[in-house]
């Protein structure tokens, strides 16, 4: 059971990008979203397969044709906030009305209930356990916002790396992690997209998928974003050299790694798993 995901956000969205791509300027900047969400949209029906697409919700507002879109298309559409904002640096007050007004629009558009959420930078950790509570009361039923690795933005590495269901005061929420290959106790290597797929060779990426496809029972979760399959968005020469390699590197072959994925695992939206 496979779902590979869509964080759907445009390129100045990505936490590389903050020093140059601040909040005050994505107004202004080029907008990029539309073309790289529809040409995800293609690879994903060239290949006759399916979807949960994490739409932000102030781009979607912006430009509601790409929830139409992805919906006439037939994937699910969930929720990834709507400021694109790190969940552990909002209040409780403020995380549940961003999420709370993310759901609201994305219905809206969409006609459809939405379910899901995943936070902006897999931002829910031991910092701010409260935003289960807040998800269920604002009427989601799923999150796939824990990614079980370390690292300096989103470690989770001590959670565990099966789907659960936690208790909260208004009912029972769906946890679904993203995919890790774990080597020891305490090592997990980070197999679920993004720039790990553009970053190390696919082949060693596919063939660890393909051998945890094998030894385990519950969904497998994966994840990349439109940008990335974009290599004629705006590149920012000022970026210091390794921030420049972690965002651009691989985005031209990076459609290729997309449509070998999906041309070899059966994907499925995240609701039907």
């Amino acid at each position: 059971m496979i779902s590979l995901t869509v964080d759907v956000e445009d390129y100045y969205h990505a936490a590389n990008l903050l020093p140059v791509c601040p909040i005050k300027r994505w107004h202004f900047l080029p907008q990029r979203a539309v073309v790289a969400t529809n040409k995800t949209l293609d690879i994903y029906d060239a290949h006759q397969q399916k979807g949960t697409f994490f739409v932000l919700a102030s781009l979607a507002k912006r430009y509601p044709e790409i929830v139409h879109e992805i919906v006439s298309r037939g994937h699910e559409v969930a929720s990834h906030g709507y400021a694109h904002k790190i969940a552990y640096l909002q209040s409780p007050i403020q995380f549940y009305r961003d999420v709370d007004r993310a759901k609201k629009i994305l219905e809206d558009l969409s006609g459809k209930k939405v379910i899901g959420y995943r936070a902006p930078n897999f931002s829910i950790t031991e910092k701010n356990l409260h935003a289960y509570e807040l998800l269920k009361k604002a009427g989601y039923e799923y999150d796939s916002s824990l990614y079980p690795v370390s690292h300096s933005r989103y470690g989770n590495l001590h959670r565990s790396v099966l789907p659960e269901t936690r208790a909260t005061e208004f009912g029972p929420l769906k946890i679904f992690p993203l995919a890790t290959y774990p080597i020891l106790k305490n090592i997990r290597i980070p197999i679920a997209g993004g720039a790990y797929w553009r970053l190390f060779p696919y082949f060693i990426i596919s063939s660890l998928i393909s051998s945890l496809q094998k030894t385990t029972d519950h969904p497998l979760l994966f994840y990349f974003h439109p940008w990335e399959l974009d290599y004629e968005q705006p590149y920012f020469k000022e970026l210091p050299a390794l921030t420049r390699f972690r965002h651009y590197h691989g985005q031209k072959s990076f459609s290729e790694i997309i449509h070998s994925f999906l041309a070899t695992y059966k994907s499925k939206p995240i609701c039907e798993l």
